[in-house]
């Protein structure tokens, strides 16, 4: 397996985010194999600039003919949120579930789910940790003093 750091056009980048595109059509110029981490880093084209956010997705199936649609040295990457467990170094609350992880350049967020406790999920404040209506932020880390690569 191994990870591939990709530049991401920002309209491209929000729909693999979102969840609503789920494949990538790149030039087979790096061996990618199913299997493979391709690390997803914004691009911003008119500034020429990464806009900090990313976002890691696995490769599951490779589609290389298919002579009428791609070009010659192209295939298109079926993605999908890793399997296994790429959050394991992150210290979570106890019990909580890790979804996404990225960063905005100031902070690392960790996206999840609040645990159970009987049927009804732990409550935590939502307008205090900037929830979305669809995860739960159940960590944030300011980068701001940190040196070095966070690898997760």
């Amino acid at each position: 397996m191994k990870e591939h750091v990709l530049k991401t056009w920002p309209i491209f980048f929000t729909a693999v985010w979102q969840g609503d595109k789920t494949f990538e059509i790149r030039k087979n110029d790096r061996d990618f194999q199913v299997g493979d981490i391709l690390r997803l880093r914004e691009w911003e084209p008119e500034d020429e600039v990464y806009t900090g956010r990313e976002v890691r997705r696995e490769v599951t199936h490779i589609m290389v003919t298919f002579a009428d649609v791609l070009a010659p040295g192209y295939v298109v990457l079926s993605i999908a949120k890793p399997k296994r467990n790429q959050y394991q170094d992150v210290p979570l609350p106890s019990g909580y579930q890790p979804i996404e992880v990225y960063t905005n350049g100031r902070e690392l967020v960790v996206l999840g789910d609040p645990p159970e406790e009987g049927d009804e999920p732990i409550r935590h404040n939502c307008d205090e940790m900037g929830c979305a209506s669809t995860f739960h932020v159940v960590l944030r880390v300011r980068l701001t003093n940190m040196v070095g690569r966070i690898v997760l």
